[in-house]
Formats: structure tokens, sequence, C-alpha cells
């Protein structure tokens, strides 16, 4: 019986590791925050049509925010927009004035240099960060949101006997690592117990707080695979079980004949940092190892981006742990050793802190990509006898940006709107949200469509029960998931990544659309600066623009300059606005006509960002 429970738990380990082995080609370094906007947020509430979505994307340097905000509904105009500190349900100083970007209600800008402080940073990953807009009929704040990484909520449990009530006493211990999807519907759990003092015998979630014993919520038993606990349960007709787990009411208690009441337990913990996990197993070696050991590992990089608090829990190895490291390398493939976690093996248990100088940017970014992967050694297998890839829990954002230029014949509009779309590392969920304004009439139906920009293609997901469909400006704010007749799965992540989805909006004037917007991955601004022509490059030649920002004229200066080359001027959407050619050291470029906003300066190699008041 236990040789087939562990064959069960091996062909688990083995379908969610085949899973984790495609997160490093969805996900890239870059993280993506938002922010849903209305009056309710506002503090005090403020009855209003206005909605907006925030859309912020933090490159994996850490030293360009990409913002884009688009709002809708407002019966005033907008005379002010901020990011201000503080908590959800509190007012906070301003910390950054995006007033001067506001062009008819939306806000595309880039944060650089030294208003992109670690301060903001840090702020932004735990959630204490809003964007607020001002009207004059509400000068505190019309409509407000808090500002949030796109991610699922990670929890983390830590598990022995004295967390039992009453305690027990025990060498066991154990390791839980939880994930509740965005949309609070599905917890995804691994638990690896090791010590115990036999079989496990059930295994539940209780509502409780620490220091008390509650009622079984959800029972994990089904879920039992040798000492590991592996599944997906259903929490969305649970009553109460979100705000209990956000209250941390919920804990996770492992039973044995022994221990009948429970023999280790613990509570789960939000991790409210940038948190990381992978599920261990031989099948992931490179060869594959066959062995029935596996583990579970948590890695909690800190919002200051100083330190990674890491836990490791193994069970069932040939012998004792000789080694553990992370190494750099993709799933499948064999890489050097960057970080050397030997020192931290306490029996089956491997906890410590990665700081100071072993903390560097370039493993910051990998472990943002899926490119790093913990390997633990045995005397029996010194190479790795299991091993996990370490993928973030934080989604993958991608911008949408609607017009009636894109749509296939061009429509003539002045609507406007945008928003964001983020999808989960396993593939299986989309979180949209989306905003437009200015239409022709009430939006009849909308839906992504699977097409390159400049094609129609036919419909992948309908959207059309997310819009009210009752204004000329409307919000869809919902989810895609793999339990949708049109189930949200790789194939059409896939699709997403390669920038063959659009977003279209039909009304009856235009029923076969009046904006249309591709989903490019990233964001908006980042997407000029990867899509500039590179042709014509020329050696460095030291471009400075002054005076930046112009309200007119800007100059632009080469300290070294040979032969022509042509200058572009483009927006943050990639448009070219202007496109000169220049023979001579100096020249200057009329933007006295433009909007406000950011816009890019291509000069050669050269690219500056330049800020018209």
């Amino acid at each position: 019986m236990m040789k087939n429970l562990q064959k069960i738990a091996i062909a688990a380990v083995l379908t969610l590791s085949t899973s984790a082995m495609s997160f490093a080609a969805h996900l890239g370094d870059q993280l993506t925050f938002s922010a849903r906007m209305n009056g309710q947020q506002e503090v005090p509430a403020v009855t209003t049509t206005g909605q907006g979505v925030a859309t912020m994307v933090l490159n994996g340097t850490r030293d360009t925010l990409c913002i884009s905000i688009y709002t809708a509904g407002s019966p005033t105009m907008l005379n002010g927009i901020h990011l201000h500190s503080g908590a959800a349900g509190t007012n906070g100083a301003v910390v950054v004035d995006l007033s001067p970007f506001l062009v008819n209600g939306n806000v595309k800008t880039v944060i650089t240099g030294a208003a992109l402080t670690s301060a903001l940073i840090s702020d932004m990953i735990t959630g204490d960060i809003y964007v607020n807009a001002h009207t004059d009929a509400n000068p505190n704040g019309e409509i407000r949101g808090q500002v949030k990484l796109e991610s699922d909520f990670p929890y983390r449990a830590e598990l022995n006997g004295l967390n039992e009530v009453p305690l027990v006493v025990t060498a066991a211990s154990g390791l839980g690592v939880f994930n509740l999807s965005l949309d609070k519907k599905k917890l995804m759990y691994w638990i690896t117990a090791d010590g115990l003092s036999g079989t496990i015998g059930g295994a539940h979630l209780h509502v409780g707080a620490a220091g008390s014993n509650g009622a079984v919520v959800v029972d994990l038993s089904p879920s039992i695979m040798g000492n590991s606990i592996i599944g997906v349960a259903d929490v969305s007709a649970i009553p109460g079980f979100v705000a209990n787990l956000e209250a941390d009411d919920i804990y996770v208690n492992i039973h044995t004949a022994a221990n009948p009441n429970g023999e280790i337990r613990a509570q789960l913990n939000y991790d409210n940092q940038v948190a990381f996990d992978g599920a261990l197993s031989g099948m992931q070696e490179v060869p594959a190892v066959t062995t029935n050991a596996t583990g579970v590992a948590q890695f909690s990089l800190n919002s200051d981006f100083t330190s990674i608090d890491y836990s490791v829990q193994v069970e069932g190895l040939s012998g004792a742990i000789m080694g553990a490291h992370l190494h750099n390398e993709a799933a499948g493939a064999n890489g050097p050793v960057v970080v050397d976690l030997s020192g931290d093996v306490t029996g089956n248990r491997i906890s410590g802190t990665i700081s100071g100088a072993a903390l560097t940017q370039s493993l910051i970014i990998e472990l943002l990509e899926s490119n790093i992967y913990l390997n633990v050694h045995t005397a029996a297998n010194p190479n790795g006898e299991i091993r996990a890839q370490i993928n973030r829990v934080a989604r993958e954002g991608y911008s949408v940006n609607l017009s009636g230029d894109q749509e296939v014949p061009g429509v003539s509009t002045p609507a406007s709107g945008g928003g964001i779309i983020t999808i989960s590392r396993e593939r299986n969920n989309a979180h949209v949200m989306l905003v437009a304004k200015d239409l022709s009439g009430p939006i009849t139906a909308s839906h992504i469509h699977n097409a390159a920009a400049g094609m129609n293609g036919g419909v992948e997901f309908d959207l059309s029960g997310l819009f009210a469909g009752t204004n000329s400006y409307d919000g869809a704010y919902g989810y895609l998931t793999a339990d949708d007749a049109s189930p949200m799965n790789a194939a059409a992540e896939t699709k997403f990544r390669n920038n063959e989805m659009y977003v279209n909006v039909h009304t009856a004037d235009n029923p076969n659309g009046e904006v249309r917007g591709q989903v490019m991955r990233g964001s908006e601004c980042m997407q000029v600066t990867l899509g500039l022509d590179d042709s014509n490059v020329i050696e460095e030649n030291n471009l400075t623009a002054y005076p930046n920002p112009t309200s007119d004229i800007i100059t632009l200066s080469f300290e070294k300059f040979e032969g022509e080359m042509t200058v572009q001027l483009v927006d943050i959407f990639g448009k070219i606005i202007q496109t000169k050619s220049v023979n001579a050291n100096n020249t200057t470029i009329d933007m006295s006509k433009l909007p406000s906003g950011v816009y890019m300066l291509k000069a050669g190699s050269q690219i500056t960002r330049v800020i018209k008041k």
C-alpha cells in the first residue's frame, strides 16, 4: 500500500514539475502593479460614476516604472492626479505628482532617477501606495485605487508540535506552501512533513486563531501522498473562508495514530513580499533520479530587495543531505552554483537568509524569470537527488491601449480607453480590467480575438458580460479561468505572449468594433524602447537634450558627430511623431503643439526620454 501511495505521490510531483518547466518562457523580469479606481475607496467615500484602471510596470533592474492610467465616467474633468503614501482606508501624503502628464483624463509616463525611490517601490509591494484623481467637485479626490502587486496570494505554514493545543512533544516538522488565486476561488497547496510518529492519518484546514482549536473547513485527507499533501481546493463556496484566511484564522493540522488530534500544526501566514516557491522531486534532476524523496521550498524576497528568507522541507531521501545549492539555469538543464545553502542544513530542513554580496542583481532577475533551481545532494546522488525550479507567484502583465485607428479598417472616433490583463504562472487564470469612454453609444459586445495587429481574427474570449453596457463610458472587471466554456489555458497564454490577441469593443454604430487594442506583454513605454527601429545605428554620440522638461522647443546637442543621421521623436505608444535628418552638432525639435507627457528621442543608438510640460 505504501509503495502505491509513493508512486501516486511521484506521479503528482511529476505532473506539477512538468507544469513548472513551462514557467520560464511565460515569466519575465518585470513586476506588474495595478489599481482599480472608484469613489468608494476615497476617504470619506465619494458618490461618482467615475472609474479607472492604473497599470504600473517595474523593470527588472528597478530603475524604470512605466505608468498608464485610464479613467472614464467622471462628470467633471480631472484637474490633478497623484501617487500617495497610505494603506487602504487611510489618507496620506503625495509622493509623486502625475498631474503634468494628465491628458484627457489619462496618464502615460515614466518614473526614473531620483523620483523612483526604494521607499516607493517597497510601499508599492506592500500595498501602501494609492493613486488619487481630483476634480473641481471633489478636490480631495473623486476616484482612488490602491496599488497592488498583480499576484496570487501566497500563504506559508511552518508546522510543528508546539503549535498544537495542547502542545505535542514530537521531532516532526513540516512546511506548507499555499497560494490563493487572485479571484480568491482556488487554493493550491503543497505540504511536506518529516519525522512523524507514523503515517499521516488525516490532514485538514481548520478555522481558528493561533492557540485555539476550531472546526474543519477543508478536508485535505484525499490529497495525502505519503508524507506529502498535494492538491487544489475550491474554496469559493465555503462561507467565510477567505475572510478567515485574511484574518490569520486558518490553520493546517496533520494527524497520526499516535496523535489523533494532531501531531503538527501551523497557522497559514500571508507573505506580503515577493514570494517564490518550488516542489522538489527526482524527476527534475538532469538526468532524472529514481527516488521516493520529495520536498517543498519557499523563498521570500523582501520589499527592499535586500534579503531573501527561505525555508525548505524534504523527506524520504536516500541519506543525509550532503549539500544544497541554488543553481542558475532553466528547467531541463544543469547550471552553475550561484548560492551555497549547505551551511543552513539541519536534518531535513534548510532555512536561512540570502543577503549582502550573495544577493546580486543578476540573482534577482534570474529568480523572476524562473531560471534558478534548488538542488539537494546526498552521498548516493552526489549530483543531486531532488531538485526544484524556484518560481515566483507574481503574475505576468500585459497592457491594452484602445483606439479606433487600430480597427481594421480604422474607425474615426474620439473614443479611447485601455487597461491591463495579467496571467497566473500556472497559465489557468487571467485578470482583466479595462475602461473605455467617449464611445458613440453603449457597448453592445466586447471580445478578445486571436490575430496580430493589423489583422482580424476569431473570438477567443467573450468579455461582454463584464461591461454594464448602459453608457458611452464603461468598465470591465473580471477573470478568465480554466473552468470557463472558453478555458484560459497554456494554448491561450501562448497567443497572449506572442502578441496575437486583441480586445475589441463593439457599439451599435460600429458593430464590427469601435475601439480595439492589441494585448501587449509588459507596458506601453517599454514597448517603445524595445520597438524602436535600430537602422542607421552609429557609434555613441553623447546626446544631450535641453531644456528637459520643455514647453516648446528642445535642443539636441551631440558631443561626437560624423556624417548624417536620423532623429525620431516617438510617443509612449511607439508612434513616430517627427522624423528629422541631422547633419550638424546641434538641432532643434518643436514640441509646442504636442500634448503633455513623456516622449522618446532616438538618435542613432541612443534613446533619451524627454518630457513635454
